[in-house]
């Protein structure tokens, strides 16, 4: 085989390899599923990618990228999520059925007192112990109103989720105490009414002492709404002043203009 040969193979190979570093690798199975959650949390989310771009290569590193650069986005950069101006989720809605899940959770607190007053009395309580149907009327406002409220907070978080995920997430402090005020809500809510229904069934699916955390969790739950209260006051306030029929838009979430 001449020189010539041996040139023009070598060049053959140097321009082969050229080609399969410039083509993209396939994308592996790890980087595949971060690029559908990230894609997910995008739409749900609102990021653009003029926002943040995304990348050529599916490349797991690229991915991890991606996804810190959107997560950078959703809590400190601003942006609307979608379906929030409906007339089925407006303000005025959202507040008549959280005043409904208020008033479920203030007799709710109001009973349990009683009862936990009752088992365990302080030297200045006194209940009447005629008629003797009046601690059952009490306990059973307890349940009826505890199980109405189950279905009042679905409908609640159906209304209010595409500002769960609104931007930013974090923003400025006030914002953040406010998202942090909700999540706490929202979480101690949920056991809340979880552990009382199942106290009603008498199933018990867990090893705490049931009376004792319910009742300090009761306390979590009305200091995260007066904080969620104090925070929304002005929308409440604008809400219920105006008609369900009204068409004027009512700003949703003032703490953006303070967040941006």
């Amino acid at each position: 085989m001449s020189d010539t040969d041996d040139t023009d193979s070598t060049a053959v190979d140097e321009r082969a390899l050229d080609d399969r570093a410039a083509t993209p690798r396939p994308t592996r199975h790890a980087g595949r599923q971060l690029a559908a959650a990230t894609a997910l949390v995008r739409r749900i989310t609102g990021v653009t990618t003029s926002q943040v771009p995304v990348p050529r290569r599916g490349a797991v590193r690229e991915r991890i990228r991606e996804m810190f650069a959107v997560l950078y986005a959703i809590g400190f950069t601003s942006g609307d999520p979608a379906d929030d101006d409906t007339s089925l989720r407006s303000p005025r809605i959202t507040a008549r059925v959280g005043a409904l899940l208020g008033l479920c959770v203030a007799i709710c607190l109001a009973t349990g007192m009683i009862s936990h007053w009752i088992q365990h009395p302080p030297s200045w309580f006194w209940f009447p112990s005629d008629p003797p149907w009046l601690y059952r009327f009490s306990q059973g406002l307890h349940v009826i109103t505890g199980t109405a409220a189950i279905p009042l907070l679905l409908v609640k978080l159906q209304l209010v989720y595409p500002r769960l995920f609104a931007r930013p997430v974090i923003g400025s402090p006030l914002r953040a105490v406010e998202r942090l005020s909700i999540a706490v809500l929202v979480s101690s809510m949920i056991f809340q009414l979880f552990t009382g229904l199942m106290n009603t069934a008498q199933f018990y699916p867990w090893k705490f002492f049931f009376t004792t955390t319910h009742y300090a969790m009761s306390f979590v739950v009305v200091a995260a709404l007066m904080v969620h209260i104090a925070v929304k006051l002005p929308i409440i306030q604008a809400a219920f002043r105006s008609p369900l029929e009204a068409t004027d838009a009512i700003d949703n979430e003032p703490l953006d203009r303070t967040a941006r």
